[in-house]
């Protein structure tokens, strides 16, 4: 993945013309390919009337999984580029469908490029607007086990590492697990072991990708 991936958490849409074809994007969050087909097949259910739902989509951290379909455009003109428009975001896990209607005039293998990726890139762009698209850090998942006497010292922390409290739970001691920025473990770690005097109970989890 490239330097900060980013998660698809609802659905953005975005819609371009050009040359009186419409191409309709949508990109969504997907977790399997079942996942992906049956929304490729809503859309084309949807858009009944149109001449081609072409889509990409890429599944598992690392993409194992990536497919796309030009469903009868000229082949390269529209599925590779989507899929280059979601691997060029860092997209993970990630389907984006465009659905074209036909309006009467060819637009070349150029025209249909750009049409596909710049209405897929839209759709994107809509997403990162409204918050259904976020950025991801590289992080871990921490887990610090206190005593009464340091909890007010622990949460006073988060005014100088910035990190998120996932969950409390209060038994002898105090349990917060928190997603903490890889880049802040080790400073967290030793404020924890200073302030506690040697005394906490930690844990970590491996690096992953976290949005915070």
């Amino acid at each position: 993945m490239n330097e900060s991936a980013k998660v698809v958490s609802g659905a953005s849409k975005a819609e371009i013309t050009e040359k009186k074809s419409r191409f309709i994007a949508v990109c969504t969050g997907v977790s399997s390919q079942e996942e992906a087909q049956a929304f490729i097949d809503a859309q084309r259910k949807k858009y009944y009337d149109a001449r081609h739902t072409c889509f990409a989509y890429v599944i598992g951290d690392n993409n194992e999984i990536s497919r796309f379909s030009d469903d009868g455009e000229p082949q390269g003109t529209a599925g590779k580029p989507i899929l280059d428009v979601i691997t060029g975001n860092s997209l993970k896990n990630a389907l984006i469908c465009v659905t074209r209607y036909f309006g009467g005039t060819l637009l070349g293998t150029g025209g249909l490029v750009r049409a596909y990726s710049g209405s897929a890139a839209a759709a994107v762009e809509a997403g990162i607007e409204d918050g259904t698209i976020k950025s991801t850090e590289k992080g871990r998942i921490m887990t610090f086990i206190i005593g009464y006497k340091d909890v007010g010292r622990f949460e006073a922390l988060k005014a100088k590492i910035d990190f998120q409290i996932k969950e409390k739970e209060f038994n002898e001691n105090v349990t917060f697990t928190l997603a903490v920025r890889e880049n802040d473990t080790e400073n967290l770690k030793n404020n924890v072991i200073n302030m506690t005097n040697g005394t906490a109970e930690i844990s970590e989890g491996p690096v992953m990708d976290i949005i915070f």
